[in-house]
């Protein structure tokens, strides 16, 4: 993200952040709490490198995240979704799924 991101703002993003409202309804929500894991600053570059789990999907909420507490984001990348790991995996390329990550997927998401 653009900036130094601070102990103040981390701290905002681990308890949730208001976001204006969203398409379709009349008031914003606050998000569930982060996590942020790390924080890295590159001050001689002026952006902050932040590692954060959100439990959501809303449309651009990471996005919307940083810039209510006063940061753009620069670069986004998804290392994980639920409990799929990215690993090394090359841009744009695919692969199948084992038997185990689909039982721990539909697991998270209750299904049998």
């Amino acid at each position: 993200v653009e900036g130094m991101v601070g102990a103040q703002q981390v701290a905002k993003l681990e308890r949730g952040i208001w976001l204006p409202h969203e398409p379709g309804s009349r008031a914003g929500r606050k998000t569930a709490p982060a996590k942020i894991e790390s924080v890295g600053p590159e001050e001689r570059a002026n952006r902050t490198t932040v590692e954060i789990t959100i439990r959501e999907g809303r449309k651009r909420q990471v996005r919307q995240m940083f810039e209510t507490v006063g940061h753009r984001v620069l670069e986004l990348k998804r290392i994980r979704f639920g409990p799929i790991a990215l690993a090394r995996l090359a841009p744009g390329a695919c692969r199948m799924l084992s038997k185990s990550e689909i039982a721990k997927l539909k697991a998270s998401a209750k299904i049998s």
